[in-house]
């Protein structure tokens, strides 16, 4: 199944690619808009394998960060992966 399937996302929601720098290891950001659910998404496509051993994954990073402040998850003021 496609990504939009697995969100549950209206037929008539939208997906805007972002235009200009995206990050320097980002693969593609897209804004995921749909206005009948009142949900509004940030879509980053990353690599899964390190680019340096020496650089963890974005993947691993984020569980490093859950593992050491395991209430990041759930503060409102970030914006963090589940």
């Amino acid at each position: 199944a496609d990504l939009v399937t697995q969100l549950g996302v209206s037929p008539s929601a939208s997906l805007e690619a972002m235009q200009g720098f995206r990050g320097g290891l980002n693969d593609g950001v897209w804004f995921l808009s749909d206005a009948e659910k009142g949900l509004e998404l940030v879509l980053k496509l990353v690599r899964g394998h390190r680019v340096h051993e020496a650089l963890l994954t974005e993947a691993e990073n984020l569980a490093q960060i859950a593992a050491e402040h395991p209430q990041v998850s759930e503060d409102s003021a970030v914006s963090f992966p589940l």
